[in-house]
């Protein structure tokens, strides 16, 4: 069984797919390190967690993963290919982060 760190929890709201290579990316720092601050090793930065609390209240303000689900409910029940989804999705990921989806 693996125990995750407080932090590692509260991450995992907010990215909640590969959330140490994606706090990896937004942060700047190594995976390493981040995997440092999500074992509970290390702390990070008080900037970071800053961002992370930040980020945590904005999720629980917008129900994002909710509204993705009704929306991608919706387009199924129109007949839309779960891989045309997909497609359109990792479109918009592209758009936001400027790189494809791993």
């Amino acid at each position: 069984m693996t125990v995750r760190s407080p932090l590692a929890a509260l991450v995992s709201r907010i990215l909640p797919h590969a959330p140490a290579a994606r706090l990896s990316r937004k942060t700047g720092v190594r995976l390493r390190g981040v995997h440092y601050w999500l074992t509970g090793e290390n702390e990070p930065p008080a900037e970071i967690t800053d961002w992370i609390d930040g980020q945590i209240q904005a999720v629980e303000r917008f129900p994002l993963a909710a509204r993705l689900d009704v929306l991608i409910e919706e387009a199924k029940k129109a007949g839309i290919d779960d891989e045309v989804i997909a497609s359109w999705l990792a479109l918009a990921h592209e758009s936001l982060v400027k790189r494809p989806p791993e």
